[in-house]
């Protein structure tokens, strides 16, 4: 969804909106389709990725807004977000994801993303917020 919300060609799918982490999905069936290619998923629609993304509820990356429609709100402050975003901007390369990502390193409370990935996730965000996150 990051990727998507930081490149301005797909500002016709999905755009931030308000100051504090909340997007909308303005074409949700692109957003979808988009979703799917991204993880090797060809058959997606927004059905099946509004279930997906109740995953990220669980985990407080992200939440539904209530009262809008196709709009979702990213938890900035939280730490599993900080996860999730070294884990979504870690260079890929031919190595298996279990090579990439030892599970004990990201379940413990020691976790400092590279400095690759906290240089770099600021670059996804939109320039209107103002970002702390205490680890």
């Amino acid at each position: 969804m990051l990727e998507l919300l930081s490149d301005s060609r797909y500002a016709e799918s999905i755009t931030w909106e308000g100051t504090n982490g909340e997007f909308k999905l303005v074409d949700p069936d692109d957003v979808a389709r988009r979703w799917g290619e991204r993880k090797s998923k060809p058959n997606m629609n927004y059905d099946k990725m509004s279930r997906a993304l109740r995953y990220y509820y669980d985990k407080n990356i992200m939440c539904k807004v209530h009262g809008k429609r196709y709009a979702y709100k990213f938890d900035f402050q939280g730490k599993n977000f900080l996860m999730s975003i070294a884990q979504a901007l870690q260079p890929q390369n031919n190595s298996s994801s279990a090579d990439l990502f030892q599970q004990s390193r990201f379940h413990s409370t020691e976790f400092i993303p590279s400095p690759w990935a906290t240089a770099n996730y600021r670059s996804l965000m939109a320039p209107q917020f103002q970002v702390k996150f205490v680890l």
